[in-house]
């Protein structure tokens, strides 16, 4: 159980740690202008780091008022891996914040990956200059058969640290763990549990 609970943060910082670069936007075509700010139909947006595509957001509609790019219609969003698709994410709107390059993601984000990866939640926040991932809002992880939910994540990518807070359960096989909170240390590869465990055992898992 501690090592599927290993694998999910995992996937969790991987996928944002290598991919979240923000690039400035590529605009194709102009739209009308409403409000302020101005709105381009069938934009995208690349990012790149040492000249290989790290990920792509595709959206419907741009909106562009200088400090901040808003993504609306999203129709998906491709993280890439050695410059071939690896991730890829739904989400409804996002913010591109220019000055900080700070990422968010909003309105039933999902992601899939390798491996029956998945990921469901309601925000996600991407601070570029303390490279910390967060999900302020409950989230729910699937992997090889395995749920983890929580009410929050913070990933620390700097310094490795993946915490999952707020009524953690883990289910599989019959099995489900409750905990207040889990930290999982990607560089010592060691997971702490904080406050009190439960362990229950569904009727007719066999144990």
């Amino acid at each position: 159980m501690i090592a599927v609970t290993v694998l999910l943060c995992a996937g969790i910082l991987v996928f944002w740690r290598f991919a979240m670069q923000p690039a400035p936007p590529q605009q194709t075509e102009a739209g009308p202008r409403l409000d302020q700010g101005v709105y381009i139909s069938d934009s995208r947006l690349v990012g790149r780091r040492d000249g290989k595509r790290q990920w792509e957001i595709t959206s419907a509609r741009v909106r562009d008022d200088g400090d901040n790019v808003d993504l609306l219609e999203i129709s998906e969003v491709v993280i890439f891996q050695d410059n071939e698709p690896y991730f890829t994410v739904y989400a409804e709107q996002g913010r591109w914040h220019r000055p900080t390059n700070n990422l968010e993601l909003m309105g039933n984000v999902s992601a899939t990956g390798p491996d029956d990866f998945a990921l469901t939640t309601t925000r996600l926040f991407w601070e570029a200059g303390t490279e910390v991932l967060r999900a302020p809002e409950p989230l729910v992880v699937h992997y090889r058969g395995a749920e983890a939910q929580a009410e929050t994540m913070v990933a620390e990518t700097k310094v490795e640290l993946v915490r999952l807070t707020g009524n953690v359960l883990i289910s599989q096989d019959g099995m489900i763990w409750q905990m207040e909170e889990i930290v999982y240390d990607m560089a010592n590869d060691l997971m702490h549990v904080y406050g009190s465990a439960t362990l229950q055992v569904e009727k007719g898992s066999g144990e």
